[in-house]
């Protein structure tokens, strides 16, 4: 997981803001990089008090189509997602295959938001 938001915040926003954001993440909630995964809650305050909502949403869905690419799972953008959401859906469809082995339905948490999932990519 935290190689996908590395990634993604580097690629969509450039080293130096990446480093940035670390920096903050860690002076605002005492978050190291390694345990970003552990408080996406904190990261996504962070982005979105920092650079707007509507931003911050555009970070989030390129992480988690960075992590569904990965998980080999299929990215459906869904507008009221935060990356929480993503995150508990890619769980929740990685932990419940279908019968015949291809992805799980598309499980609804869309209208409230989820605790964050405590773990890493798998």
């Amino acid at each position: 997981m935290f190689k996908n938001i590395d990634e993604a915040l580097a690629g969509v926003l450039g080293i130096n803001v990446r480093d940035a954001i670390y920096l903050a993440l860690l002076t605002n909630f005492s978050v190291t990089r390694e345990e970003l995964p552990k408080h996406l809650d904190k990261f996504e305050q962070l982005l979105e008090d920092n650079i707007g909502q509507r931003a911050a949403k555009v970070i989030f869905r390129a992480i988690a189509k960075r992590l569904y690419s990965e998980l080999n799972l299929t990215f459906s953008e869904e507008p009221t997602y935060s990356l929480t959401d993503y995150v508990m859906e890619a769980k929740l469809r990685t932990l419940k295959p279908s019968s015949d082995g291809s992805e799980a339905p598309h499980n609804s948490i869309r209208t409230q938001r989820k605790p964050s999932w405590n773990g890493d990519s798998h």
